[in-house]
């Protein structure tokens, strides 16, 4: 993998880019057919019908799910250090951790993917838990030379999800361990979701994400990045009034 994202890092740089690259593990949310038929992992077992479309399977179908156990929550820790330390061998000079869209990180921080007992319901209650220690791990490893964003969902939009206040409350808990917070919303193929925002891209309302970003902001010390249905220029520089928009 290394010789191929240096091409690109070096692409990147040559027009005065910074290089970030996003770190994701899909858990639960990623189909066996993409697995040669292994269960995903993940903190609990869902049904389809709860995961949504997006496992390209039929919902009416039960998904079995590999129940993380703490030597296995460790493994994916080590692994997740492992590819961000290849990221920096490869020149990068910021990963983007994604916590956002009921990804791995998010299905250990969100009620809505922990609809069962389970015997790491304990040790893990705080939902913080695997964030903190995947953070402090890839911290540990990379120290201060290459920056760490975490990408989040300011409202996962589903009932029994991470809302904005919850939200605040996550954030406080890794803030100390990464350089940026970047908002987004919402859980991946989920219908609910998807009603409430108008659909998928490019028919989500413009700007969506913003006041939960300001909301955000104010609460926390880092920078704050967010994303959402930027049509064009001058909504951007709504938000970045002093940027300077560099065309190669």
């Amino acid at each position: 993998m290394i010789p191929g994202l240096s091409r690109l890092v070096d692409a990147m740089q040559r027009w005065g880019a910074k290089a970030s690259i996003e770190v994701n593990h899909g858990g639960i949310h990623v189909s066996p057919r993409f697995l040669n038929g292994k269960a995903p992992l993940g903190p609990s077992k869902l049904p389809l019908s709860v995961l949504g479309p997006t496992t390209g399977e039929d919902t009416t179908k039960e998904v079995d799910i590999h129940v993380m156990d703490q030597a296995l929550i460790d493994q994916t820790i080590e692994r997740y250090v492992n590819a961000v330390v290849r990221c920096q061998r490869a020149g990068f000079e910021m990963v983007s951790i994604h916590g956002a869209h009921g990804h791995l990180p998010a299905q250990f921080a969100s009620t809505f993917h922990q609809q069962e007992d389970r015997p790491l319901r304990r040790q893990y209650g705080n939902r913080a838990r695997f964030a903190v220690e995947l953070l402090t791990a890839i911290r540990r490893k990379v120290g201060n030379k290459m920056a760490l964003e975490y990408r989040i969902s300011g409202d996962e939009i589903v009932d029994g999800g991470l809302h904005v206040a919850e939200t605040i409350e996550f954030i406080k808990m890794i803030e100390d361990k990464i350089d940026l917070i970047h908002i987004s919303a919402g859980i991946i193929g989920n219908p609910q979701c998807d009603a409430a925002l108008g659909g998928r891209s490019p028919y989500m309302p413009p700007m969506y994400n913003v006041e939960r970003a300001a909301q955000i902001k104010k609460a926390i010390k880092i920078p704050v990045a967010v994303v959402g249905a930027y049509q064009d220029l001058d909504m951007a520089k709504v938000l970045f009034p002093k940027a300077k928009l560099i065309f190669a």
